[in-house]
């Protein structure tokens, strides 16, 4: 399967989720050369281009606007939407690639079951330090 990066999330996303999901493309606006393309016409651009789904954290395109959520419909690309973090730098792009990596799994066994384009958010992962580890002194 084909999946778009798209522009409102870092292009350097497609390295990491390459290396896991090595049987699959993943590609960015950077890599396609679509920066600035808007929405409705990029759905059309990547329906022809053979893409799968847009990975994306523009909630609106399932949410509020009907035109995007019908162009997606209309051109068969599913939607995967992923959530801003409140967090920054290297903390929010590890959050990012961790909650797709856990994500994508699914993601993909459910994407062999429907026949419709269909929406998938993913789940943030927790990021604070004492949702993620705990430490202390080998000694002491």
């Amino acid at each position: 399967m084909k999946f778009f990066i798209d522009e409102n999330l870092p292009h350097s996303l497609v390295g990491p989720l390459g290396v896991l999901f090595r049987e699959h493309g993943f590609h960015s606006c950077h890599s396609e050369g679509l920066t600035g393309v808007q929405d409705i016409p990029l759905f059309q651009v990547l329906s022809a281009g053979g893409f799968t789904a847009i990975i994306t954290k523009d909630a609106r395109q399932v949410r509020a606007n009907d035109a995007e959520r019908r162009a997606l419909h209309d051109c068969g690309v599913h939607w995967i939407g992923v959530r801003q973090p409140s967090v920054g730098g290297l903390k929010l792009m590890a959050a990012w690639v961790a909650g797709l990596t856990a994500a994508m799994p699914h993601i993909l066994d459910r994407l062999g079951q429907v026949s419709t384009p269909s929406w998938f958010r993913v789940n943030g992962i927790p990021h604070e330090a004492s949702q993620r580890m705990t430490s202390g002194p080998l000694l002491g």
